[in-house]
């Protein structure tokens, strides 16, 4: 299975993404319990289709779930939830992802850069605290309308 499953790279980076998931599928039956077989299992398909259809969607997603209840620090796994998110517009819940690889996986450049980012906009810090005075909406810059 490990030797076989050297050629799914070759075959992403040639967008063979069917060869690919048949071949994952394979590997898949002869060591079930592996993450990074499921995790690239759930790279492919969204390599294949992206966002486009929710279904796949959620496969990529179930397939990377899966990975991560048999190993919640597999690498491939998080990167690929994290990508999946942001793609679907959870960038809160994706920018999480992207700090934990940077904790755990420190050399992982795309972490290096989606954490910088997040913490560029402010993302995963609790929110300020509203301005004294009592009112929850600040005052207007702007003198009042003259009619």
């Amino acid at each position: 299975a490990a030797m076989q499953f050297q050629k799914i790279a070759v075959l992403v980076r040639t967008r063979d993404f069917g060869t690919a998931l048949r071949l994952l599928d394979d590997i898949l039956l002869l060591a079930p319990e592996e993450a990074d077989y499921h995790a690239a299992r759930g790279h492919v398909i969204f390599r294949q289709h992206g966002t486009q259809d929710p279904r796949q969607g959620e496969a990529a997603l179930r397939a990377v779930e899966a990975a991560l209840s048999r190993d919640e620090r597999c690498e491939r796994a998080l990167v690929t939830k994290a990508e999946i998110l942001q793609r679907t517009g959870k960038e809160n819940e994706s920018f999480a992802i992207w700090k934990r690889v940077h904790e755990l996986y420190p050399r992982n450049v795309e972490a290096q850069r989606m954490k910088r980012l997040a913490d560029m906009r402010g993302l995963g810090k609790p929110p300020s605290k509203p301005p004294p005075g009592g009112s929850k909406s600040p005052a207007s810059k702007c003198p009042p309308a003259r009619g």
